[in-house]
């Protein structure tokens, strides 16, 4: 047999750059019969073990570890080795090392050798186990060195040698990014050298030999090691946890379960209940047959356990709002048959992938459902899973640029010719303008061609964002693990691998908007002593579709981009159907169809059906595929399918692959036929499927998503004040957000009130009706000094300046204390910003001194106060926002006088005259080559975009000037989907 039993792979992070799929066909290219990873981790084992079994090689399962300090390479001779070794690497990761002691535990089934570089120098301790000693050969200094010591103590010792033949990279030319790659991981700076002065690639069999020929007979022992290695890992089949009960079957559990949230889902509700029962029956049928009856219960449990204590639970994503059984457990809130939703897009026999739920809770409450999973199914069987942090395009070449040492001018020039999600490098480089800098700078060439060799590589481990094992044995039955958070292990292998052994993923999602919805209502019920259900809101107020058909939609969840916006405003939004089109229509690929949508809503094309019998599918959305569920029902109703079948014919379609689109149309053709249809329509609407198929977005995932859109819109709608504070709070941090809602408080007549030092905390607060801006939005004032102020006046509100100053001169700085006065939180001390700011040397020596000078009065000097501009500057540079000081303010005075509108009087066809300030200017040139331009004005009530045509710029250009304060006039206009206010008159203002 031929074999290599040393490879690195790139899962040694930062020390190879072998990809295992590439390596494994090069291995089978060159005629191995086996190979074996020896990674100082697992991470790759599974993914090396499943290529090997593709190629026809024989995977060696290895180990690179540390033993008492002393380097060795471990295999796995059985499955019993293979445990253990995922034991021994789990030990490493979680205690930091292992010593000889503890890896004799774990010693069975496993074969240890020493390393061709390493000479052990008390041999007696290693001889119980299955030993041998490594010869490495691949410079003069190991052959000179190293070898003829090992093979004498081999010798003396009567212990077998075996050859070793280190590979760190594929090809030889490999070793010049190998040593790029191993500088960055050192941040040392990159010596030139020959590529001839590569060792570690993979050989070809002949040079291989030719190496070892002198040690032929530890060349054959290596062989013999590779025979002794017969690792099976068992995979496919799954691996469920088992949901503890006790006197029950989780079939007869699950049905009693679902038959009473039936009779609770259905009281009041004027249907059928029999379509009910049956698709119930139908469901629970499936889910017995496959398996999954313990998996539906333990979601079942956990989303119960979320409600019991009051942590709120999204409605349901994916396809899984399409099971009736979800439904009926409270899992999802979405009814599939009042919304059309199909079970086998979910799950069905002819698709065997377990199902796939995934969970909403509010982003600062998933770590208590996670905490729960642990303390259910113990710490042993939940674990977290890893994932990799990769070498993405532009960071590949940053980080190749700062070892090759290239200037900071080269490098900004090379980065404008690369997305900031560039994710194929050498693609890009075939591009003209990167083409033209490779041929004329040789750096540039460099630098391209080795970012472009290690981009995708992994450089770190992160934890997957939402996943988490729960199995019913020892999660290292399966993988091997590392540490995690939440005082919880991390899996090594990633999250398709777990997924391929049959472990049970569950995602559990932090979702923002949740956690708004959850604050919000949580405020309603202080405040107002409301109880609101937002589970049970009926989705037809006229009121939540006004708002969101004139897309005031700022802080609705999915409906806030500026794209999704401009739908709203075209739909002509009445119903909650509307919301989920919208929701499916505005993705990548449906977008292209939005056009046609809108004008056969609106009534100006007219609705075609490709056949007539297509027209109950498709009425709903005005002819258009627009869901994937669309698809299905076609192929089952017109062509015959199944359910289950066709969703596998929507599923190969959307792959646009030559052969199976040939291969579907025979089929589909023929099963018309067989329904009594035309060839002709067959082919017709076979066309129409492969068309839309890659458009047709998940209506379950949609109608789900809706739903939260639409609780987020209610609230909005009747509790705005409750609503934008909570919303506020939650984008803290965000100059922008932040001023894009509270313009929308101000739009809704919510008072906003600057920070207080005696009533701001570190979130929005209601105060009298009014919203209280916190202290956390002043620049520079962290978590733990806000908390020292809080603490500080919970014993005494702060009376004064100088009672201020005394009682936190020890934890405020004079920058600190400047960005409070700058952002009004002291202005209830009755004195000017300039007195505080002049006055803070001098209060803080004052209070030093303490009662020593307390019979001399403080003197505060002159009460005067900045200028308007000073104050505008100084709170947008603490706030990151104007609140209290503006530069309309000037003019308010001219603005009652003249009777002005604002912006936010601004309508289609409506002429406003206002006073503004230009934030942006963009100036082109026609056809004609006449001058117009785009500006962006603002005002305290908004921002707008307008347009200036060449008429109307030729004669005010002089006074066009960004920053400048201006009296406008104007109207508002829509062309083609976009609202610009458009200039005819420009005057400068006499204050």
């Amino acid at each position: 047999m031929t074999t290599n039993l040393y490879l690195t792979t790139c899962y040694s992070l930062l020390n190879s750059t072998v990809r295992i799929d590439e390596v494994i066909v090069k291995a089978k290219e060159l005629g191995y019969e086996s190979l074996a990873i020896t990674d100082n981790n697992l991470y790759g084992a599974f993914k090396f073990y499943l290529k090997c079994k593709e190629v026809g090689i024989k995977p060696i399962i290895g180990l690179k570890a540390r033993i008492s300090d002393t380097p060795f390479l471990l295999y796995a001779k059985n499955n019993i080795g293979y445990l253990n070794l995922c034991k021994i690497s789990s030990f490493i990761e979680l205690k930091g090392g292992i010593d000889l002691s503890k890896f004799t535990d774990f010693s069975e089934g496993i074969i240890i050798v020493s390393l061709g570089d390493y000479i052990l120098e008390d041999i007696s301790k290693y001889k119980n186990f299955d030993f041998y000693l490594g010869i490495q050969v691949d410079d003069l200094d190991l052959e000179v060195n190293y070898a003829p010591k090992i093979l004498e103590l081999g010798r003396v010792n009567n212990v077998d040698c075996i050859t070793l033949s280190p590979v760190k990279y594929i090809d030889k030319s490999d070793y010049l990014y190998y040593k790029a790659l191993r500088c960055i991981d050192l941040s040392t700076k990159y010596e030139f050298e020959d590529v001839s002065l590569g060792v570690n690639y993979l050989k070809g069999m002949n040079e291989e030999k030719l190496l070892f020929s002198e040690y032929e007979a530890a060349y054959k022992k290596s062989e013999l090691l590779a025979d002794k290695c017969n690792v099976e890992i068992e995979y496919g089949a799954y691996q469920l946890p088992k949901y503890p009960l006790n006197g029950y079957t989780s079939k007869d559990y699950l049905f009693a379960l679902c038959k009473k949230g039936l009779e609770k889902r259905l009281k009041r509700l004027d249907v059928d209940i029999n379509v009910y029962k049956q698709r119930l029956l139908d469901e629970l049928k499936m889910i017995n047959q496959m398996g999954f009856n313990d998996y539906f219960l333990i979601v079942w449990d956990l989303v119960t356990y979320a409600k019991k204590n009051k942590i709120f639970v999204g409605p349901g994503r994916g396809s899984a709002a399409g099971s009736l059984v979800s439904y009926v457990l409270g899992i999802t809130n979405t009814d599939p048959i009042k919304y059309d939703l199909l079970f086998e897009r979910f799950l069905n026999p002819e698709r065997l992938s377990m199902p796939d739920i995934d969970l909403d809770f509010p982003d600062n409450k998933r770590d208590e459902m996670i905490q729960y999973v642990k303390n259910k199914y113990s710490v042993n069987n939940v674990s977290l899973i890893v994932t990799f942090g990769t070498f993405a395009g532009r960071s590949a070449i940053r980080d190749v640029a700062k070892i090759l040492d290239i200037n900071s001018n080269t490098l900004d020039e090379v980065l404008k010719h690369i997305p900031i999600n560039a994710s194929n490098l050498k693609k890009l480089m075939e591009e003209e303008d990167l083409c033209r800098l490779r041929k004329g700078f040789d750096e540039i060439e460099m630098l391209l061609d080795y970012a472009s060799k290690i981009e995708g590589l992994p450089r770190h481990t992160s934890t997957h964002a939402a996943g988490v094992i729960i199995s019913g044995k020892n999660i290292l039955e399966y993988s091997p693990i590392q540490k995690g958070m939440f005082d919880l292990n991390q899996t090594q292998f990633e999250a398709k691998d777990l997924e391929k052994l049959g472990l049970l993923k569950m995602d559990f999602l932090g979702l923002r908007n949740l956690t708004i919805l959850d604050k919000t209502v949580d405020l309603i019920k202080r405040y107002l002593n409301k109880d609101i259900n937002l589970y049970e809101l009926d989705f037809d107020d006229k009121l939540v579709f006004d708002l969101i058909g004139r897309a005031d939609t700022f802080g609705v969840f999915q409906l806030e981009s500026a794209g999704m916006r401009s739908l709203l405003t075209k739909l002509n939004v009445t119903e909650f159907e509307d919301v989920i089109a919208a929701i499916a229509l505005h993705r990548p690929g449906p977008m292209e169809n939005i056009p046609e949508y809108v004008a056969r809503k609106t009534g100006r094309k007219r609705i075609n059906y490709i056949h007539k019998d297509l027209e109950p599918f498709l009425k709903s959305t005005y002819g258009i595929i627009v869901y994937q569920e669309q698809i299905i029902k076609i192929a089952n109703e017109f062509a015959g399918y199944t359910l289950a079948e066709a969703d596998l014919l929507r599923r190969a379609v959307s792959k646009k692959e030559f052969k199976t689109l040939n291969d579907e149309r025979v089929r589909f053709v023929r099963k018309c036929k067989e329904m009594g249809h035309l060839e002709s329509d067959a082919n017709h609407i076979y066309d129409y499927i492969v068309k839309f198929a890659n458009y047709g977005f998940n209506r379950s995932h949609s109608v789900a998503y809706a739903m939260i859109a639409y609780q987020c819109a209610w609230l909005k709608v009747h509790y705005p004040l409750y609503y934008m504070t909570v919303l506020l709070s939650s984008v803290t941090g965000s100059d922008s957000l932040t001023t894009r809602y509270l313009r929308e408080c101000k739009e809704k007549d919510l008072e906003i009130l600057p920070p207080s030092i005696n009533k701001s905390g570190v979130k929005y607060l209601i105060e009298n009706g009014k919203i209280r801006v916190p202290l956390i939005g002043v620049r520079n004032l962290g978590f733990n000094t806000i908390k020292k102020i809080v603490d500080e006046r919970n014993n005494k509100e702060f009376t004064d300046y100088l009672d201020f100053i005394n009682r936190t001169r020890s934890f405020l700085n004079e920058k600190l204390i400047e960005n409070l006065i700058y952002s009004s939180a002291l202005d209830e001390f009755n004195l000017s910003k300039k007195q505080m700011v002049s006055k803070i040397n001098d209060a803080t020596k004052y209070s030093e001194y303490g009662t020593l000078i307390a019979d001399l009065s403080f003197d505060y000097g002159s009460d005067d106060e900045y200028s308007l501009n000073e104050l505008i500057d100084y709170e947008k540079n603490t706030l990151g926002y104007n609140l209290k000081y503006h530069f309309i303010y000037k003019y308010l005075g001219l603005i009652k006088e003249k009777n002005l509108d604002r912006i936010s009087d601004a309508s289609v066809s409506k002429e406003i005259k206002f006073i503004a300030k230009i934030n942006r200017i963009s100036v082109i040139r026609t056809k004609n080559n006449n001058k117009m331009a785009f500006l962006t004005l603002e005002d305290e009530t908004g921002i707008v975009d307008s347009v200036i045509f060449p008429s109307v710029y030729e004669k005010y250009d002089k006074i066009i000037m960004k920053d400048q304060c201006l009296l406008f006039r104007g109207v508002q206009e829509t062309h083609n989907g976009k609202t610009n206010l458009n200039i005819d008159k420009i005057g400068e203002i006499e204050v």
